[in-house]
C-alpha cells in the first residue's frame, strides 16, 4: 500500500492498522479541498449517505 510505504518514511507514527483510516481521511479532505465534488467522494468510497464523507473531509459546518 502507498500509504504504508509513505508513512514509513516519514516521522509519523500511528497506531497499527490507521494508516488506511488515516489515508481515507486525508484524500478525502485534499479531495474536496482541490476543488472536489461532495456527492463523487461519496460515491468513490462508497458510503450511502453524505454524513461519513463530509466528517472524513472535514467539511466546514455551518
Amino acid at each position: 500500500m502507498v500509504a504504508t510505504w509513505a508513512l514509513a518514511r516519514t516521522t509519523i507514527r500511528l497506531p497499527k492498522g490507521q494508516a488506511a483510516h488515516s489515508s481515507r481521511h486525508t484524500t478525502a479532505s485534499h479531495f474536496i479541498q482541490n476543488g472536489g465534488n461532495i456527492l463523487t467522494l461519496q460515491d468513490i468510497l462508497g458510503d450511502s449517505s453524505l454524513v461519513m464523507p463530509r466528517r472524513r473531509s472535514i467539511w466546514p459546518r455551518r
